[in-house]
């Protein structure tokens, strides 16, 4: 009876000898074969099995954090690229509107100059009321020097009365030929002034507005 009891204590010894040393062997990634296998040892290993459990729990822990702060570090960056992006796609649009914008202008301004030396070239009146309204900026002016294009001077002298009416204090009148002056335009020189009333200076001066009015837009 002795000798089985013995047996048995030897056998048992020998098994949980053999299950210690086939557990130092496995791959502690496996964490559910680790934990199952301390558990059949019994209960003294209880506190093992427990403390090998909040160690795995731990290293989840800090593993996801640390994944957390590089995910949070990755989409940070990657929401200051695209915010760069959208920005550089923006100044790109707004630019080529710019440009767009501008050639409109210029072309309609190209347009309104062709139309304007048509209009004159057909009729007379275009320099008769350019001349018009640029006596009326020459307040208490006596005498004045009108001088227009060549093609001009026969018009303006045909009608000289008309267009000195313009003016209520005007009593002489020179007027001179200059082939620098653009059809249907005239420059009136006098003593307290000089009036610039060509019809070019007059698109430069729309040209000069329109671009400068844009430009404030743009800006703001």
């Amino acid at each position: 009876m002795s000798n089985v009891i013995k047996l048995q204590r030897t056998v048992r010894g020998v098994q949980i000898d053999h299950r210690i040393h086939g557990l130092r062997r496995m791959d502690l990634s496996g964490n559910a074969m680790v934990g199952e296998g301390l558990r059949q040892l019994g209960h003294d290993y209880i506190p093992l099995v427990d403390e090998y459990q909040r160690g795995v729990e731990a290293g989840k822990a800090e593993a996801t954090k640390e994944l957390q702060l590089s995910y949070d570090g990755q989409l940070a960056e990657e929401r200051k690229r695209v915010g760069m992006l959208m920005a550089n796609i923006r100044n790109q649009i707004m630019l080529v509107q710019t440009r767009w914008e501008q050639s409109v202008m210029q072309f309609s301004l190209a347009i309104a100059r062709l139309v304007i030396k048509q209009e004159v070239a057909a009729s007379n009146e275009v320099v008769r009321g350019q001349v018009r309204e640029a006596l009326r900026h020459l307040v208490g002016v006596e005498k004045v020097k009108l001088r227009v294009h060549p093609e001009d001077e026969n018009i303006i002298r045909h009608c000289r009365a008309d267009v000195s009416s313009a003016s209520d204090s005007l009593k002489e009148m020179v007027i001179e030929a200059d082939d620098k002056i653009d059809r249907g335009g005239c420059i009136v020189e006098s003593d307290s002034g000089n009036v610039d009333a060509r019809l070019s200076t007059q698109l430069d001066r729309i040209e000069s507005l329109l671009f400068e009015q844009r430009g404030a837009e743009t800006q703001s």
